[in-house]
C-alpha cells in the first residue's frame, strides 16, 4: 500500500520533474507523429480533442506538455507498482485509505498510454503537437472578462497566451475541459495537502482556485475558450 506523500516531497518531485522537462532533448516532430497515433482517438492527430472532456493540444507549449506527460507517467507507474522511475522515492498508500495516490497530474485513463513511454517519446510527441496550428470554431465574440481574470493574467497572459514556456496557453481551450480542471484544482486547494482523490495539484493554482466560485469558474472558462489561440 502507498503512504501519504509529504508536502515537501511532493514539492521536490514537481521541481525535479520541471527540471527534467526543461533539460530534456529537443523533440522530433516527425517521429512524434508516429507516437501520436495512439493519442489520436482522444486528442486527434490535428490536436483537437474529440470530445468536450479532451483538451485541445495543437499549438500548446512543448515544455508544458513534456512536464505534464512526465507527471502522468510517474502516476501510472506508481499505480501499477513498476520500478521504472528510480529517480523517485517509492510512495505507498496507508492501509486504511483506499484513495488513489496522487502526483501533480494523475489520470487512470492515461495510464495505458503513458506507462511505457520513454523520455524521448514524450519529447517527440510534445514537439509534434506544439508544431500544429491551433484553431477554434467560429462563433460569437468573447464575453466580457470576469473581474477575477486579473489574477489569471499574471501567469497566463491578458489574452490567454502565456510567455512562460512551462505554463499552458488557455486561449481557445475547450470551456468544459477548463471547468473540469478548475474544479479539480479548487478541490486540491481545499484539501490542505492531505491524501485525497484529487487529480490536479499545483501549489500556485491551488491557492488561486480554492477561492473561486462556481460562477467565476464558468465565466473564466467561457472567456478563455472564445479567445483566438494565435
Amino acid at each position: 500500500m502507498y503512504r501519504k506523500i509529504a508536502p515537501l516531497s511532493l514539492a521536490l518531485m514537481i521541481l525535479v520533474t520541471a527540471m527534467a522537462a526543461a533539460g530534456s532533448e529537443p523533440g522530433d516532430p516527425v517521429r512524434g507523429r508516429q507516437v501520436a497515433q495512439t493519442c489520436g482517438a482522444c486528442h486527434g492527430l490535428d490536436g483537437r480533442g474529440t470530445a468536450d472532456v479532451f483538451p485541445n493540444i495543437a499549438g500548446q507549449k512543448a515544455g508544458y506538455m513534456v512536464k505534464t506527460l512526465q507527471e502522468m507517467r510517474f502516476s501510472a507507474r506508481l499505480r501499477n507498482e513498476t520500478d521504472a522511475d528510480e529517480d523517485y522515492v517509492r510512495q505507498k498508500r496507508r492501509d486504511e485509505n483506499p484513495s488513489l495516490v496522487y502526483t501533480a497530474r494523475s489520470s487512470e485513463a492515461m495510464d495505458p498510454f503513458m506507462i511505457d513511454l520513454g523520455d524521448q517519446d514524450i519529447a517527440d510527441v510534445a514537439a509534434y503537437y506544439a508544431g500544429l496550428s491551433c484553431r477554434i470554431d467560429p462563433g460569437a465574440l468573447p464575453p466580457s472578462p470576469p473581474p477575477v481574470i486579473a489574477r489569471c493574467a499574471i501567469c497566463h497572459g491578458n489574452r490567454g497566451i502565456s510567455r512562460n514556456r512551462m505554463l499552458p496557453n488557455l486561449a481557445g481551450q475547450k470551456s468544459a475541459y477548463m471547468e473540469r480542471q478548475l474544479y479539480r484544482l479548487r478541490e486540491a486547494g481545499k484539501a490542505a495537502g492531505g491524501l485525497s482523490t484529487v487529480r490536479r495539484r499545483s501549489r500556485i493554482m491551488a491557492t488561486q482556485a480554492a477561492s473561486l466560485s462556481t460562477v467565476e469558474i464558468k465565466a473564466l472558462s467561457a472567456f478563455y475558450a472564445a479567445l483566438p489561440c494565435k
